[in-house]
């Protein structure tokens, strides 16, 4: 059932989000 894996749009909202979060704490690199 392909509802029950995350879309590409999902996986490409997750990556935005991680990468504000990186942008948002760049001394936790």
């Amino acid at each position: 059932n392909p509802q029950c894996r995350p879309t590409f749009q999902e996986l490409l909202e997750r990556l935005k989000e991680l990468q504000r979060q990186y942008a948002a704490h760049p001394s936790q690199a």
